[in-house]
């Protein structure tokens, strides 16, 4: 469980291939306790667009080696707040 203050970043990915691949480039370098959320975005054809990664931390130093290992799993980094947004509508 992660107490105190919470560092989000988050990407989007082609496939969720890719987001289970950045989450393991990160396992792999760090000790760090994240906890990890991935969306499915579907399209109107009710088939997948793409997949967003939400990784929220407590320690603020970690946040660039997060959003490090989600580019280099190509993924393309979203702010926070759009994800945030497109939660709550």
């Amino acid at each position: 469980m992660i107490h105190g203050p919470r560092f989000s970043v988050a990407a989007a990915f082609a496939s969720e291939r890719d987001a289970s691949y950045a989450v393991r480039l990160f396992a792999s370098a760090s000790g760090a306790e994240v906890r990890y959320t991935l969306r499915q975005v579907i399209g109107e054809d009710g088939a997948v667009q793409m997949v967003i990664l939400e990784a929220t931390c407590g320690d603020q130093s970690q946040v660039s080696r997060l959003e490090t290992a989600m580019e280099g799993a190509h993924g393309m980094l979203v702010p926070v707040e759009a994800v945030a947004a497109a939660k709550a509508s």
